[in-house]
């Protein structure tokens, strides 16, 4: 968004993670930004989850793997650089994790739809988790 100055946060995804089959790890990534656009909280479109944070976010997923994964929330605030969330693993492997930096803007511009729907402003990198 060249005429706004809003540029794409920008994602330290850390190491790469090890853990068991069925082991709760913490998945914690680092976020910069530039501040544009001011978080706020805004109503809810509806079927949207009510208080929706429009602001610097990160929202998990799994990209690729040979199990199920879990997360403890798969959408979580940009606190202080950093945001975590916490996932299981239900079978042994090599997994990508999808971590989606958003900075706020997103939702504005996709009608609360959760779907980058432009090239500004978010950001992906995947974390490489092995359970064993």
């Amino acid at each position: 968004e060249t005429a706004s100055g809003n540029q794409r946060p920008k994602i330290d995804l850390g190491s790469n993670l090890t853990a068991g089959v069925g082991q709760p790890i913490t998945l914690t990534v680092g976020v910069t930004d530039d501040g544009i656009p001011k978080p706020s909280r805004r109503p809810p479109v509806p079927g949207e989850t009510p208080n929706v944070f429009a602001g610097p976010n990160v929202r998990w997923s799994k990209y690729r793997g040979p199990g199920n994964v879990k997360f403890n929330e798969t959408g979580v605030p940009i606190t202080n650089g950093k945001a975590s969330a916490t996932a299981t693993f239900d079978a042994p492997g090599e997994y990508l994790v999808l971590v989606m930096a958003d900075d706020g803007s997103v939702l504005g511009q996709s009608q609360g739809q959760n779907v980058p729907g432009y090239s500004c402003c978010w950001a992906t990198g995947n974390i490489k988790v092995s359970i064993r």
